[in-house]
């Protein structure tokens, strides 16, 4: 029996027992709802907080405790945001899209603060259902890669002779690896025999690189491997580690823009002459490239306070030879640090560096088990914002806030002093 149990009648036990249980395997199928919707991450864990919270506070009287520091994050993310109406080249969608920023954001940080305030003990009972929902995911990955896109086809009602992209499961495919990590403690702590739980982390973690051998996401690839050497090889308790990472990863955001101009003049060449029949015959790191280039020599226009949020969307005149990306425009700069610079300039890219400083000390100061769940967790976002999705669609931040409450959630339940 928990300690929050022996003080409650057994009336009120029952009740804050069910609605435990409700919350925690709403939370742990949300991998499984990412393979049927990936948009839906945008709202689905807001919509769950905001549900679980009216529950909670009518019924049992529970509140949420207040994540003061990643409140105050997303103040300044979306304040930042707002404030960049009055310079961005699209005031108006500025306004609307620091207004949508806000609604996955805000409800995302009252999915923390429910996790904060659930009862450790009870939660644990039934967290193993969160390997099980992504060994579902990756099954459905896997059996939509191999057999055509088959789901994707009947949800928009397509024939197997239109022409589908795997392209399109790329969002799921993520969704799935991104929750890999928080699994593996969970099956490591079970209440079952060693080798049992060995095997369950093996069929696991074959099931997640089966699905990325059929997948052409090479963000996700990439990934995973980033979230592998974190777990197993990074020196959690060598502190000049930590404060390389630290140091590396700022200086790189700083640098990105004067960075990536190097790279196109120098890399694009050789990976031609290697891209055929290996890992980067299907990838896109020329095209990449090239968009980079012409970001990063808009950006020096106005290095200060940058275009507003969403500004490549305005941009349509990009200095571009289309050498290899065959437009002068593009949504968005397929890299985050780039992001932050063309839409808040040296205001921004200073900005995520502190962000990103103060979410590596937060985890230094965990202990190793804790840190070897968030900090591959972090890397894996990291890496793919570094090459893939736009920082502000509305999927990608509400998949942001999930790993973070499911991260804590695991976290607490296992670590928690």
């Amino acid at each position: 029996m928990s300690s929050s149990e022996a003080t409650l009648s057994p009336v009120q036990s029952g009740k804050d027992n069910i609605y435990t249980a409700i919350f925690t395997m709403v939370l742990v199928f949300m991998p499984v709802v990412a393979f049927f919707f990936p948009r839906l991450m945008a709202y689905a864990p807001g919509a769950v907080a905001i549900i679980a919270a009216l529950v909670g506070f009518f019924l049992l009287a529970r509140k949420p405790v207040r994540p003061g520091a990643a409140l105050l994050w997303v103040i300044v993310i979306t304040g930042l945001a707002g404030l960049s109406s009055f310079w961005s080249l699209a005031p108006d969608f500025a306004v609307q899209r620091t207004l949508k920023m806000a609604l996955v954001l805000f409800p995302g940080i009252l999915l923390l603060g429910l996790v904060l305030s659930a009862d450790n003990e009870r939660v644990r009972r039934y967290l193993w259902l969160l390997p099980v929902c992504v060994g579902l995911a990756a099954c459905f990955n896997i059996i939509e890669l191999s057999f055509g896109m088959s789901f994707h086809r009947f949800l928009r009602g397509l024939s197997m002779g239109d022409n589908v992209s795997p392209a399109v499961a790329n969002r799921s495919i993520f969704c799935t690896v991104a929750a890999f990590f928080v699994c593996i403690p969970i099956i490591l702590n079970q209440d079952i025999q060693k080798r049992f739980r060995y095997i369950a982390l093996a069929v696991l973690g074959a099931l997640i690189v089966l699905m990325l051998m059929l997948s052409e996401s090479q963000s996700s690839q990439l990934c995973f491997v980033v979230g592998l050497f974190f777990f197993f090889v990074f020196p959690y308790r060598l502190k000049a580690a930590w404060i390389f990472i630290a140091v590396v990863s700022v200086l790189l955001i700083l640098a990105a823009p004067f960075i990536v101009q190097i790279m196109f003049k120098t890399l694009p060449e050789h990976i031609g002459t290697i891209q055929s029949g290996s890992w980067l015959a299907n990838g896109y790191a020329t095209n990449r490239m090239e968009i980079w280039d012409f970001i990063s020599r808009y950006i020096m226009q106005s290095p200060l306070y940058g275009y507003g949020v969403e500004a490549t969307r305005h941009i349509q005149d990009f200095d571009s030879q289309m050498l290899y990306h065959p437009d002068s425009a593009v949504l968005h700069p397929h890299n985050f640090a780039l992001q932050l610079w063309i839409e808040f300039g040296v205001i921004g890219a200073a900005s995520g560096c502190l962000f990103l400083t103060h979410l590596l000390y937060r985890i230094y100061q965990m202990p190793v088990e804790a840190a070897r769940i968030a900090l591959p967790t972090l890397f894996c976002f990291f890496s793919v914002a570094s090459t893939g999705y736009g920082m502000w669609q509305g999927w990608w931040l509400g998949e942001c806030m999930l790993m973070l409450s499911l991260s804590t959630l695991v976290i607490r339940a296992y670590y928690k002093p």
